[in-house]
């Protein structure tokens, strides 16, 4: 992750989500299933520094009986971030097609992600 802005951003969580949106559980109101990965401690980004973290978690992790994957097909990398004037922010980075062998080299997946409006 890098701050491109002129603020400190505090990122208080990092969550690998499913959903049927790729806008993320606290920009839309449908229900996210949580997908157990390790956890990420809280940490600060001074602008234009770059911080690196590793997300992981298992491939075959359980669904229940009754999920619809067809319709919670998304796959996003959520972090929460809280700017140095108090604004919440949700970014999203949608990695559903990044799959065992990961996507194509043009593939979206390897796009920069901007912080967009606050929630």
């Amino acid at each position: 992750m890098s701050n491109t802005g002129n603020q400190e951003l505090f990122v208080k969580d990092v969550s690998l989500l499913r959903g049927e949106s790729p806008l993320g559980n606290l920009k839309h109101s449908s229900s996210y299933l949580v997908i157990p990965s390790n956890h990420i401690e809280p940490f600060v980004i001074k602008p234009s520094e770059i911080k690196s973290f590793m997300l992981s978690h298992e491939v075959d992790y359980e669904l229940a009986p009754d999920y619809d994957e067809e319709l919670n097909k998304y796959i996003l990398v959520s972090l929460e971030v809280i700017s140095a004037n108090g604004k919440r922010f949700q970014v999203t980075h949608d990695i559903s097609n990044l799959g065992p062998s990961g996507p194509d080299i043009r593939d979206k997946i390897w796009a920069g992600v901007p912080l967009g409006g606050s929630i």
